[in-house]
C-alpha cells in the first residue's frame, strides 16, 4: 500500500473538487503513475478504437482516465499480473469513485445516496472483491473501511461465539483524533457462508451484524458495505425481509450486469 501511495497520480480536478476525501487525496498524491505519457497513450487508445466516452462519466471533479489508470496499474500489482479494466465495467467504476469522492452532482444523477454505504452486487468472478480492495487505496486513511469476508466472520463466531456479533456492529469503534468512531467494514461474499450451528443453536451470525450495524448506522452514522453474488429475493431467502430491507436503508446498491463475464478466466 505505500508503494501505491507514493505512485498515484492526482485524480480529482483540484480546481473543482470541494470534498473532504478528494481534498486529502490530492494532498497526498505528489507523483503520477508513468507521467503525463500514459494518459495520452490511454486517450489514443480510445480514440484508435473508435471508443467514446459517456456522458454517463463526465465529472468535474474526478479525473476519470486517470482514476482508471492507477487501478489497472495497482490491480497488476497487487491482485493478479494479469488484472485488467473491463470497458463495460466502467460505468460502476465510476459510480464507485462518484460515492467515494463525494460528487454531489453526479450523485444526484445516478440516484447515490452520499450519506449510506455500498451494496456491490453481481455475478461471480465479475470483479467485486477487486473493485473493493483497490478503491480503499484511493482513499484517506480516516475514510478507508475494513473488508472481512463474511465466511471468516462465521467461522470466527464458532471459534468465540456471541461476543463475534458485537465486535462487528456495536463495539466497532477505533480511536480518531482522540475520539471514538465507528469502524467502517466492507463485508466480502456476503451469502457464502450458511447458518451455522453454536452449541446446538442456529445463528446467522450476518444477518444478526447487519442489524445491528443499521441500529448504529442510525445512531452514531456507522457505514457498511457488502459484495454479494446473491439477488434481492436470494438475500431476503437467506436472511429474511427484515434485513432485505434494513440494508436498503443503509446501502446504495449498484449493480453489475447479470450477464458480466467472468474475470477470472
Amino acid at each position: 500500500m505505500q508503494k501505491i501511495s507514493e505512485t498515484i497520480s492526482q485524480v480529482l480536478n483540484p480546481e473543482t473538487s470541494t470534498q473532504e476525501p478528494a481534498k486529502t487525496m490530492a494532498n497526498r498524491s505528489k507523483s503520477s503513475l508513468e507521467g503525463e505519457s500514459v494518459l495520452h497513450e490511454y486517450r489514443d487508445a480510445q480514440r484508435a478504437e473508435g471508443v467514446q466516452k459517456p456522458e454517463d462519466v463526465q465529472s468535474n471533479i474526478i479525473q476519470f482516465d486517470k482514476c482508471l489508470e492507477f487501478l489497472e496499474k495497482a490491480g497488476k500489482e497487487y491482485i493478479s499480473p494479469k488484472f485488467q479494466i473491463w470497458k463495460e465495467d466502467h460505468l460502476i467504476i465510476f459510480k464507485l469513485l462518484v460515492y467515494f469522492y463525494q460528487d454531489k452532482p453526479n450523485a444526484e444523477k445516478h440516484g447515490i445516496d452520499l450519506h449510506k454505504g455500498i451494496l456491490l452486487s453481481g455475478p461471480v468472478g465479475c470483479g467485486k472483491t477487486s473493485l473493493m480492495t483497490l478503491l480503499r487505496f484511493m482513499l484517506a486513511p480516516k475514510e478507508q473501511y475494513i473488508i472481512k469476508s463474511a465466511r471468516d466472520i462465521t467461522l470466527e463466531f464458532i471459534q468465540d461465539g456471541y461476543p463475534v456479533i458485537n465486535k462487528y456492529s456495536k463495539a466497532a469503534f477505533q480511536q480518531t483524533s482522540g475520539e471514538l468512531t465507528p469502524k467502517a467494514y466492507c463485508f466480502d461474499d456476503l451469502g457464502v457462508e450458511s447458518n451455522i450451528k453454536y452449541y446446538g443453536n442456529p445463528t446467522n451470525v450476518m444477518a444478526e451484524i447487519l442489524l445491528s450495524r443499521h441500529d448504529m448506522f442510525i445512531s452514531r452514522h456507522m457505514l457498511t458495505h457488502t459484495t454479494t453474488n446473491l439477488s434481492a429475493s436470494e438475500i431476503e431467502s437467506c436472511y429474511g425481509n427484515r434485513v432485505r430491507s434494513r440494508l436498503r436503508e443503509i446501502m446504495n446498491v449498484i449493480a453489475f450486469d447479470k450477464g458480466s463475464k467472468d474475470k477470472r478466466v
